[in-house]
Formats: structure tokens, sequence, C-alpha cells
């Protein structure tokens, strides 16, 4: 049974809600502690889940997650950019990795799935804004769309000035791994270039794996090293993944799996080329965000998207062959449209988890965190 916190052990805390704005939905943050502050990057400023106007936003506290500064956009390119990935470099620098959607071929869609949700959408927030959207998917030019339509990553030393973005062959939620070499391990779903996606409508990628790719030049040039064995599972039912050093030549990768929603195992022993055939964790929900504890303990944080809906994380003693303990780090989601939390830890060894989900029956989705203890 997970464990569930005490109010002493845990307490929780809105990093950016606007819900009478607009645009004011966020989703699918990633939080990093940097230097002396702590960092968080998330698709925002949007009008829902699925739309045309998703930004990266990047945000910032200096107390401990105290309070945040307001979102400041980094990325708002013609299509839209979800999904945002944030990376602590040396010298308190920061790496942002994300992914654009082209909108206009998931409204077109007929799944019977997508159909639902944007008939729903409409009942909710009105016929105006879906004019005001089919007006803007009717402005996407072709050509600026397959030229900006991809995985990516920038790099900045403070912040505020930014890198030219570069091309990235796979994508994940929480972006890539710096490991101890100083190389950057980027584990997640594969990428054809841009004009050659040939992405389902659910997005994410294509349909070609989970792949480890290495870059020794911060992202400018990449060596794509291996792929996860899939045996008789769906590649296509495989995304969001990551991974984490366990030791020198030794990598530990989780991965996204839809149906069941759960998250599956995988390691690598020669530094990234083999990887093993994927096992299952326990977890009753996905995506995977992983980090070393102080303490030795790997945490691997999740979303629930099951009533009681929520945010989860379980813990390993060894290295991740085992997860024996399961924490709720928060219980309170009121639908399953929440979630993608990553953990830190602050000094003194306490736990802070960032996640999206809607508070108060909101209709916008807001950025939200939850101080705890193991």
């Amino acid at each position: 049974m997970p464990r569930q916190l005490s109010p002493a052990a845990a307490r929780d805390a809105v990093i950016c809600a606007l819900p009478e704005e607009q645009f004011g939905y966020f989703a699918w943050p990633t939080l990093i502690a940097n230097g002396d502050a702590l960092w968080l990057a998330a698709s925002g400023l949007r009008a829902m889940h699925i739309c045309p106007w998703g930004r990266t936003v990047l945000l910032k506290s200096t107390d401990g997650g105290e309070t945040w500064s307001a979102p400041a956009v980094v990325n708002n390119t013609a299509l839209d950019d979800r999904d945002a990935g944030l990376v602590a470099l040396p010298g308190a620098r920061l790496a942002l990795t994300w992914f654009t959607e082209d909108t206009r071929k998931i409204y077109a869609s007929e799944d019977p799935n997508l159909v639902a949700f944007f008939d729903m959408m409409r009942k909710e927030r009105g016929d105006d804004l879906f004019v005001r959207m089919e007006h803007a998917l009717a402005n996407v030019d072709d050509a600026d769309a397959r030229q900006t339509l991809g995985s990516w990553v920038r790099v900045s030393a403070d912040g505020v000035q930014w890198s030219t973005p570069r091309r990235a062959p796979v994508n994940a939620p929480h972006g890539f791994t710096l490991l101890k070499d100083g190389r950057w391990l980027y584990f997640g779903q594969s990428w054809t270039r841009g004009d050659e996606k040939t992405a389902s409508a659910a997005g994410c990628g294509t349909d070609e794996g989970i792949w480890a790719a290495f870059s020794d030049d911060e992202g400018r040039t990449w060596t794509v090293a291996g792929a996860v064995p899939t045996g008789d599972r769906q590649v296509g039912n495989l995304c969001e993944a990551h991974a984490i050093e366990v030791a020198e030549g030794h990598l530990l990768g989780a991965v996204r799996q839809n149906a069941p929603f759960t998250i599956l195992f995988t390691e690598s022993h020669d530094g990234g080329a083999i990887w093993s055939p994927l096992r299952e964790s326990g977890a009753s929900g996905a995506p995977p965000h992983l980090m070393r504890h102080s303490s030795g303990r790997l945490l691997c944080s999740y979303s629930h998207r099951a009533a009681p809906f929520g945010i989860r994380a379980m813990v390993s003693e060894d290295d991740g062959a085992t997860w024996p303990e399961e924490y709720v780090v928060s219980d309170r989601g009121a639908d399953w449209d929440l979630g993608y939390p990553s953990t830190v830890e602050l000094p003194g060894g306490d736990l802070l988890t960032a996640y999206y989900m809607h508070l108060n029956g909101e209709a916008n989705a807001s950025l939200v965190c939850t101080r705890w203890k193991m």
C-alpha cells in the first residue's frame, strides 16, 4: 500500500495560477536546483491541454520555493510549444528542452477521443475561443511549420539570454541527463527531422521507439547509441522516458507505457549501447522522473491518473532493482489532467516536487508544488 504523508510531513503551495485568464493554462513542468536558485520550466499561457498557443515559460525562486517570479516567455513559435524539460549545467547555466506540435493535424483528426475532447472543451470554453483557435490554425504557414516542428534544445547562462534552438533526435518531458563525464544523454522517444515527422495525432514524437542519444558539444551534434528492445510491446505504446546514471557505464532508464498506464524500466551496463528488455515497475501511473537523494536512494516521481488523482513517488535502495516503498505526495487532483512531476532535494534533505493540476474545479490548470519528507 502507498504511504500517505502526514500533514506534518508535507506542505502544498501554488507556483503559478491564472484561473480567470483565457490563456492561463499551464502544464508539463520540470523543476531543477541550480546554484542558489530553483528554476521551473513549463508549457504555459495556453488556452487548454491541446491548443496552438503553448509557450515555453520559465520561473525562478530564490527562497527555496516559497515564492516564485512571474512566468517569463522563452519560446513562442508558430506551433504549440510543449513539455518543457530543464537541466542544470556547470557554471549555474541552464539547458531547456521542448517539442513543438502542429495542432492543425490534431484538430482535424477523426480519432474519437480527440473529437470528444474538443467537443467537451467547446461546451466548457465557448464558441468564441474555438473561432479564435480555428483562425490561428488557418494562419499557420506550412513551410514555417515544417521548419519549426521537432524536438529542441537551448542553453542559457542566466535564464534570460538563450542560444538559438538546436535540434535533438529524441524527446522526453524532463529533458536529457548530464553525465559525470560531461556528456549529455538524451533518453527518449525518437524523432525524425521536422519535415519528415510522422507522429500520430497524439503527438510525442514518432513511432520509432525509445533511443539513447549522446552529445559531447552541448547539443550541437548527436550520436544515437542504442534502442530499447520492446519485445512484444507495441512501439507506439511507449513514450516519455527519463534516465539516470547509476554508476560509470551503468544507466537506468524509465519509460511510460500508455496501456496499461505504468512505468517500465530498462538498464544499460555498457554506457547506453545495449539496453535490457523492459520490465514492469508496479507503478500505477506515469511518466517517470528519476533522481538520487543524498541518502543514496533513488526516487521516481510520477502522475497517478486514476482516482484518487494525484502525484506519487516510489523509492529504491538498490539502484532501481526493486521499488518497495511508494509515497502519495498529493491526492487532491480534480481529474486525470495533472502531473508530470519532477523532484529536487532541498538543503536539509526535504524534497520539493513540482507538477500541474486543476485547483478548486478551475478550468485552467496551475503549477503546484509539494514540500515533503521521506
